[in-house]
């Protein structure tokens, strides 16, 4: 595998918690990269980690950086928390629905008391991506397909499930934007690989534990 850069991101405060598991997890896996005792350290010449506000405005920064257009980045891998899980969840897949719509419609097929208050009026779902041709699901671009991968799921079947949900909040919407990004890049550069992460509260699984787990994924994938 030739040497390249990766990408890593969590988020930061948001509600009551003041110092965000994602965020500290994606250091984590940043300094680990970093360690010159690590399988990884002559992979990726690079390794950036930036903490993203969970916020449209959060987002649109991280874009506008331009650090996703250097043409050396390979890897990116977004790291978010879902409080209600109970292992590190590899999301397989994203969808094209904005944060805050994609809330709405997650409470009225849930909530039939909100679903009633509302029969009479639509839930205007609003995609990320408008555009005529726009794609409704856009899945990870690592080959999530390779035995290997399989084979690390199933020796961490603890710890470590595949999902199909990334969520209803920007936990989906930056997965499917980078990914929206990355496969309109022009023919003929390399195509980067992209995930998405959620990990659960720290007294399910550790930091470190999700940390570690990450970084063994990443050495699956470097040495197919």
């Amino acid at each position: 595998m030739t040497q390249s850069k990766i990408i890593l991101t969590g988020y930061g405060p948001f509600r009551d918690i003041t110092e965000n598991p994602s965020e500290v997890i994606a250091k984590q896996v940043s300094a680990k990269i970093q360690n010159p005792s690590s399988k990884l350290h002559s992979v990726f010449t690079s390794v950036v980690d930036r903490t993203i506000a969970v916020s449209h405005k959060g987002l649109d920064a991280f874009y506008e950086e331009g650090v996703l257009n250097d043409p050396q980045v390979t890897h990116i891998v977004h790291v978010g928390v879902a409080a209600g899980v109970q292992k590190l969840h590899l999301e397989t897949i994203a969808f094209n629905v904005k944060a805050e719509s994609a809330v709405l419609l997650a409470r009225v097929n849930e909530d039939q008391e909100f679903t009633d208050d509302k029969q009479n009026e639509q839930v205007t779902v609003v995609p990320i991506d408008e555009s005529n041709d726009a794609l409704q699901l856009l899945p990870s671009t690592f080959d999530l397909n390779h035995p290997r991968f399989h084979r690390f799921v199933q020796r961490n079947a603890s710890c470590v499930t595949w999902s199909r949900d990334a969520g209803t909040y920007f936990c989906n919407e930056i997965y499917y934007r980078t990914l929206l990004n990355v496969t309109k890049e022009e023919e003929g550069e390399a195509f980067k690989k992209v995930i998405f992460v959620h990990v659960p509260l720290p007294e399910v699984l550790s930091e470190e534990q999700c940390a570690e787990l990450i970084v063994q994924f990443l050495e699956v994938d470097a040495g197919l």
